[in-house]
Protein backbone atom coordinates (compact mmCIF):
# COMPACT_ATOMS: atom_id res chain seq x y z
CA UNK A 1 0.00 0.00 0.00
CA UNK A 2 1.22 3.49 -0.86
CA UNK A 3 -0.05 6.47 1.15
CA UNK A 4 0.23 10.14 0.24
CA UNK A 5 -0.13 11.88 3.62
CA UNK A 6 -1.04 15.50 2.94
CA UNK A 7 -1.50 18.69 4.93
CA UNK A 8 -1.15 22.42 4.56
CA UNK A 9 1.96 24.05 6.00
CA UNK A 10 1.77 27.85 6.09
CA UNK A 11 -1.16 27.64 3.61
CA UNK A 12 0.91 25.65 1.10
CA UNK A 13 -0.16 22.06 0.25
CA UNK A 14 2.53 19.53 1.27
CA UNK A 15 2.90 15.74 1.15
CA UNK A 16 5.05 13.56 3.40
CA UNK A 17 7.85 11.73 1.61
CA UNK A 18 10.37 9.08 2.68
CA UNK A 19 13.84 10.56 2.19
CA UNK A 20 16.12 7.77 3.39
CA UNK A 21 16.25 4.60 5.51
CA UNK A 22 18.99 3.25 7.76
CA UNK A 23 19.08 -0.52 8.41
CA UNK A 24 21.95 -2.32 10.15
CA UNK A 25 23.93 0.91 10.08
CA UNK A 26 23.72 1.17 6.27
CA UNK A 27 21.92 3.97 4.50
CA UNK A 28 19.61 2.88 1.73
CA UNK A 29 19.10 6.18 -0.01
CA UNK A 30 17.07 6.04 -3.18
CA UNK A 31 17.68 8.63 -5.84
CA UNK A 32 14.07 9.72 -5.50
CA UNK A 33 11.98 10.49 -2.45
CA UNK A 34 8.82 8.41 -2.24
CA UNK A 35 5.49 8.41 -0.43
CA UNK A 36 5.12 6.15 2.59
CA UNK A 37 4.57 2.52 1.64
CA UNK A 38 4.69 -1.04 2.92
CA UNK A 39 3.82 -4.55 1.80
CA UNK A 40 0.47 -5.89 2.84
CA UNK A 41 -0.52 -9.43 3.72
CA UNK A 42 -2.39 -11.51 1.15
CA UNK A 43 -6.10 -10.99 1.70
CA UNK A 44 -5.62 -7.95 3.95
CA UNK A 45 -8.07 -5.15 3.08
CA UNK A 46 -6.18 -2.10 1.83
CA UNK A 47 -8.04 0.20 4.27
CA UNK A 48 -6.75 -1.87 7.18
CA UNK A 49 -3.26 -1.78 5.65
CA UNK A 50 -3.36 2.03 5.64
CA UNK A 51 -4.08 2.05 9.39
CA UNK A 52 -1.27 -0.45 10.02
CA UNK A 53 1.11 1.58 7.86
CA UNK A 54 0.39 4.82 9.75
CA UNK A 55 0.90 2.99 13.06
CA UNK A 56 4.02 1.00 12.14
CA UNK A 57 5.81 3.53 9.92
CA UNK A 58 4.92 6.77 11.75
CA UNK A 59 3.89 5.68 15.25
CA UNK A 60 0.40 7.17 14.99
CA UNK A 61 -2.02 5.40 17.32
CA UNK A 62 -5.47 4.39 16.11
CA UNK A 63 -7.25 7.01 18.23
CA UNK A 64 -5.20 9.84 16.68
CA UNK A 65 -5.81 8.39 13.22
CA UNK A 66 -9.56 8.12 13.76
CA UNK A 67 -9.85 11.70 15.05
CA UNK A 68 -7.30 13.49 12.84
CA UNK A 69 -6.74 11.67 9.56
CA UNK A 70 -9.19 11.54 6.68
CA UNK A 71 -8.75 8.74 4.18
CA UNK A 72 -9.97 10.14 0.86
CA UNK A 73 -11.66 7.16 -0.81
CA UNK A 74 -12.00 9.15 -4.07
CA UNK A 75 -8.21 9.08 -4.55
CA UNK A 76 -7.94 5.29 -4.28
CA UNK A 77 -6.18 3.69 -7.22
CA UNK A 78 -5.07 0.10 -7.86
CA UNK A 79 -2.20 -0.36 -10.27
CA UNK A 80 0.28 -3.04 -11.26
CA UNK A 81 4.01 -2.67 -11.82
CA UNK A 82 6.34 -5.28 -13.28
CA UNK A 83 9.88 -5.11 -11.89
CA UNK A 84 12.76 -7.42 -11.16
CA UNK A 85 12.45 -8.93 -7.70
CA UNK A 86 14.79 -7.59 -5.02
CA UNK A 87 14.63 -10.92 -3.17
CA UNK A 88 15.16 -13.17 -6.19
CA UNK A 89 17.56 -11.58 -8.72
CA UNK A 90 16.45 -12.03 -12.33
CA UNK A 91 12.85 -12.93 -11.46
CA UNK A 92 10.21 -10.60 -12.92
CA UNK A 93 7.54 -9.85 -10.36
CA UNK A 94 4.13 -8.20 -10.63
CA UNK A 95 3.42 -5.82 -7.77
CA UNK A 96 -0.18 -4.75 -7.11
CA UNK A 97 -0.17 -1.31 -5.55
CA UNK A 98 -3.07 0.12 -3.58
CA UNK A 99 -2.56 3.88 -3.54
CA UNK A 100 -4.54 6.50 -1.61
CA UNK A 101 -4.30 10.01 -0.19
CA UNK A 102 -4.88 10.72 3.50
CA UNK A 103 -5.26 14.23 4.86
CA UNK A 104 -3.94 15.04 8.32
CA UNK A 105 -6.11 17.61 10.11
CA UNK A 106 -4.23 18.23 13.37
CA UNK A 107 -0.66 19.20 14.08
CA UNK A 108 1.55 16.51 15.57
CA UNK A 109 5.05 17.38 16.85
CA UNK A 110 6.35 13.86 16.10
CA UNK A 111 5.48 14.48 12.44
CA UNK A 112 7.35 17.78 12.26
CA UNK A 113 4.09 19.74 12.34
CA UNK A 114 3.01 22.50 12.32
CA UNK A 115 6.34 23.82 10.95
CA UNK A 116 6.87 21.07 8.38
CA UNK A 117 10.34 20.15 9.64
CA UNK A 118 12.08 16.96 8.58
CA UNK A 119 11.85 14.16 11.15
CA UNK A 120 12.86 10.55 11.75
CA UNK A 121 11.03 7.51 13.08
CA UNK A 122 12.72 4.38 14.42
CA UNK A 123 11.00 1.00 14.55
CA UNK A 124 11.97 -2.59 15.25
CA UNK A 125 11.66 -5.00 12.33
CA UNK A 126 11.71 -8.77 12.89
CA UNK A 127 13.25 -10.83 10.08
CA UNK A 128 10.76 -13.46 8.86
CA UNK A 129 13.30 -16.22 8.33
CA UNK A 130 15.58 -15.81 11.36
CA UNK A 131 13.39 -13.94 13.85
CA UNK A 132 16.28 -11.53 14.47
CA UNK A 133 15.27 -8.00 15.40
CA UNK A 134 16.67 -5.09 13.39
CA UNK A 135 16.28 -1.39 14.00
CA UNK A 136 15.09 0.63 11.01
CA UNK A 137 15.30 4.42 11.10
CA UNK A 138 13.40 6.25 8.38
CA UNK A 139 13.93 9.93 7.64
CA UNK A 140 10.94 11.86 6.32
CA UNK A 141 10.42 15.26 4.79
CA UNK A 142 7.39 17.38 3.99
CA UNK A 143 7.53 18.50 0.37
CA UNK A 144 5.44 21.21 -1.25
CA UNK A 145 3.15 19.74 -3.88
CA UNK A 146 4.80 22.08 -6.40
CA UNK A 147 8.14 20.29 -5.80
CA UNK A 148 6.45 16.91 -6.19
CA UNK A 149 4.91 18.21 -9.42
CA UNK A 150 8.40 19.09 -10.68
CA UNK A 151 9.43 15.46 -10.11
CA UNK A 152 6.44 13.91 -11.84
CA UNK A 153 8.54 11.09 -13.26
CA UNK A 154 8.96 9.66 -9.75
CA UNK A 155 5.49 10.45 -8.41
CA UNK A 156 1.99 9.65 -9.53
CA UNK A 157 0.30 12.49 -11.42
CA UNK A 158 -2.97 11.79 -9.61
CA UNK A 159 -1.83 13.07 -6.20
CA UNK A 160 -0.53 16.28 -7.70
CA UNK A 161 -3.76 16.91 -9.59
CA UNK A 162 -5.80 16.00 -6.51
CA UNK A 163 -3.93 18.47 -4.30
CA UNK A 164 -4.15 21.27 -6.88
CA UNK A 165 -7.89 20.65 -7.35
CA UNK A 166 -8.37 20.56 -3.57
CA UNK A 167 -6.57 23.90 -3.20
CA UNK A 168 -8.70 25.48 -5.95
CA UNK A 169 -11.86 24.15 -4.29
CA UNK A 170 -10.88 25.94 -1.08
CA UNK A 171 -9.78 29.25 -2.64
CA UNK A 172 -11.80 29.38 -5.84
CA UNK A 173 -10.43 29.28 -9.40
CA UNK A 174 -9.75 33.03 -9.57
CA UNK A 175 -7.77 33.28 -6.30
Amino acid sequence: VKVWLSTEIMNVPHVLMTALKVLRGRMARDTAVRPISMRIRIGQPWQEAVTVLLTNRLGLDKIFQKENIILDQCTYKLSEEVELSRSYPGLKTVYRIHEVTCRILATHPALGLPEGTDFSFTRVKVAKDSGIEDTVTTHFQWMPVSDVMAKRDTCQKDIVDYMVDKKEDQTGPDA
